[in-house]
């Protein structure tokens, strides 16, 4: 993975699905601490999770330029699917969240 690349190539996609999953999961396993939490230690996770966002904008822009492999479109979905379950709890916490459009499958060219 190119750090410094501004573009996701199939293996990128492939990670930061995986890794979005994750982040998802713990942020609302997170959900029954956040009330312990004062102010400034609140600000800092509602803060930190703009990357989240930035990395489902370019994962929905590479979905909607590439033809998705069966496994990742499974995967795709398992993340959108769960970001909607649970946007109201993220959104309750102060969470910004940005919910990825579903890709439409691309029209492969006839020959």
């Amino acid at each position: 993975m190119d750090v410094n690349s501004t573009e996701y190539n199939s293996k990128d996609f492939d990670h930061f699905v995986g890794l979005l999953i994750n982040r998802w999961k713990q942020a609302v396993e997170f959900k029954d601490e956040w009330r312990t939490l004062d102010r400034e230690e609140r600000f800092i996770y509602v803060e930190e999770w703009t990357i989240n966002n930035d990395i489902v904008g370019q994962l929905e822009e590479y979905a909607r330029s590439h033809e998705l492999t069966d496994g990742q479109r499974v995967r795709w979905n398992q993340l959108s699917e769960y970001m909607i379950t649970h946007k109201a709890d993220m959104e309750k916490m102060g969470y910004r969240v940005h919910i990825p459009k579903e890709p439409k499958r691309r029209e492969r060219e006839v020959a």
